[in-house]
């Protein structure tokens, strides 16, 4: 591990805790920027400036000024959109409607300084059926949706002139089309009805019980490392949730919900590296403290990814061929790597429509497929189809690892 990461867990582990970390030693200026970078990457600048600011070492931190103001507007922006948010949620609840808050502002008051966990939107979900109500209540609050077809979204993002409040209102927790992680909205069918009331800062909010957002938790952290990877901000969220809610969980319920969709040793090496690298120790009962696993290749996978695995445009490409194939290999369990490269007929129908008509065109639209790819790799920085394919390669081994593909 590279100075600055284990800098960026340290200095993270300790703001979690409200501490500041002890670094005596001054630190080079490479390492200084390359810890930035990677708070950057991650989404966790004010987190780890509120632990490193007060410590010896920053006296050789020559730019740390500039960092303490770019955090401070990023707090100020957050708090201006929890602000927003909570008023939104009222004006809805006096038309008669409470989503249900996921993520967002649940998470951050775990934190000793909520507003220094950012949130880039505010995630709710709504009943089956519901949506034009909620539609109709969203634009009359004056939202706008981003999203272009809102009917079939499975998500619908708004936002509001003049305004840092984006929501992302939700049909379904999962996209339901999605092979690879369509199926995680059955283990949610019902979460409606085993839902919970909680106070936050003097509004009422519609959540889900603490076993079943730990357990949405997990599952939206495993679909985004199915998909690119996720970041150490998530591994916070699990950790913190598990700590201070965790005599309310039902951890051997949990147990059971993540062995049924698959990501059990997954699960089980978020909680290893928030012992490990957050010092938080989860109340585990004894079916998990059976799992054997080890969280080194997800750090190493995490630290590489960004928050939601954008650190590198190749690896977002990649994006596109690890969720392919971890759709083919519950499909079939054959090939699932090259009929992510080499999609069937019938999926690339849903792109070239030609194919209906014209089946036997197939080869030829892979040669489309592959050259229109190529020139969106010729116009980008950092961008190679080859290097693409390479990170592919290594990230379906590593979900093999985990046991998230055969």
């Amino acid at each position: 591990m590279k100075a600055h990461e284990k800098m960026l867990l340290d200095a993270t582990m300790h703001a979690i805790h409200k501490k500041s970390v002890k670094w005596d030693a001054p630190v080079p200026p490479s390492d200084w920027s390359a810890l930035m970078e990677l708070a950057a990457e991650q989404k966790v600048m004010p987190l780890v400036l509120e632990a490193v600011f007060s410590s010896p070492a920053a006296e050789s931190f020559m730019d740390l000024p500039f960092y303490i103001q770019s955090s401070v507007r990023q707090v100020t922006v957050q708090t201006v959109k929890t602000a927003e948010f909570l008023r939104l949620y009222r004006f809805l609840s006096e038309r008669g409607l409470r989503p249900m808050v996921i993520k967002g502002i649940l998470l951050r008051d775990l934190y000793p300084m909520p507003d220094h966990r950012p949130s880039g939107d505010e995630d709710v979900l709504i009943p089956e059926g519901t949506f034009d109500e909620y539609h109709r209540a969203m634009l009359d609050f004056g939202m706008v949706p981003v999203t272009d077809d809102v009917d079939s979204a499975y998500e619908v993002t708004y936002k509001m002139e003049n305004s840092p409040l984006y929501i992302e209102l939700h049909k379904h927790l999962f996209p339901p089309e999605s092979e690879a992680y369509g199926e995680l909205n059955r283990h949610f069918e019902n979460v409606f009805s085993r839902s919970k009331l909680t106070l936050h800062r003097g509004v009422e909010l519609v959540s889900m019980n603490e076993t079943d957002h730990l357990f949405y938790l997990i599952c939206h952290a495993y679909k985004h490392f199915i998909h690119s990877g996720f970041g150490i901000r998530q591994i916070c969220d699990m950790a913190l949730w598990s700590e201070k809610l965790g005599a309310e969980i039902d951890w051997n319920a949990l147990y059971e919900k993540c062995a049924a969709a698959g990501c059990l040793k997954f699960a089980a090496a978020v909680f290893q590296m928030a012992h490990r690298h957050l010092d938080i120790n989860a109340p585990l009962t004894d079916p998990w403290k059976k799992v054997r696993v080890d969280c080194g290749p997800m750090l190493y996978d995490l630290l590489e990814a960004g928050v939601y695995g954008s650190a590198d445009m190749n690896r977002l490409h990649s994006a596109a061929i690890t969720v392919e194939a971890v759709g083919q290999d519950r499909s079939n369990g054959k090939n699932a790597l090259l009929s992510a490269v080499f999609p069937s007929k019938n999926k690339m129908k849903k792109k070239y429509p030609v194919l209906n008509k014209h089946p036997y065109l197939l080869p030829g639209m892979w040669v489309v497929r592959l050259a229109k790819y190529g020139t969106e790799t010729l116009l980008s920085k950092n961008n190679s189809a080859a290097e693409s394919v390479k990170i592919a390669r290594e990230r379906t081994r590593l979900l093999r690892f985990y046991d998230i593909m055969k």
